[in-house]
């Protein structure tokens, strides 16, 4: 993740200067972006949520559709930080029909990866595996190495979970 201090100074710093050039699609994604240097590493995560909010109601506004599944994806992660389960796994849905609807691949198999992981902690195992599947597919095509390790990962809590720890592990 870096050095997430470095990056929110920088990303305090974009949102000032979006903020005083007044252009709302500037600000939601310099929102969007200092919101991961709260979320991600888990600190400030309140701060985080209130600028992830801050960012999805401003790409609302602008109907920036590419904006507002990012910042569901952004909303997600930190619902799967806090363990709220129905939530995240509510956003990824939404994130993925939105990856999909723009024929983005790398969202859409980073949701399919974080929305399979979420239905595998809620016990939603028969949804689970099939997002799990085509989520490796696409981070397997793509080259996505950090994500393949993710996608294996889940596959391991998923096994675990359906009872099949040798598999598991």
């Amino acid at each position: 993740l870096g050095e997430m201090t470095v990056a929110a100074t920088f990303y305090e710093e974009a949102l000032t200067i979006a903020r005083e050039r007044g252009d709302p699609a500037e600000v939601a994604q310099a929102l969007f972006n200092l919101s991961f240097t709260y979320i991600m590493p888990r600190t400030e995560m309140l701060r985080g949520k209130d600028l992830v909010e801050e960012s999805l109601a401003t790409f609302q506004q602008l109907g920036d559709e590419a904006g507002i599944m990012r910042a569901l994806w952004a909303r997600g992660s930190l619902s799967v930080f806090q363990e709220a389960w129905p939530e995240a796994a509510s956003d990824f849905r939404e994130t993925l029909v939105r990856a999909r609807k723009l024929r983005d691949a790398y969202w859409t198999s980073w949701s399919l990866h974080m929305l399979g992981a979420s239905e595998t902690q809620l016990g939603d195992l028969d949804a689970a595996r099939p997002h799990l599947e085509e989520a490796l597919h696409l981070l397997e095509s793509s080259g996505e190495i950090t994500g393949i390790v993710l996608a294996l990962d889940d596959f391991a809590k998923l096994w675990a979970k359906s009872g099949d720890v040798p598999r598991g592990l």
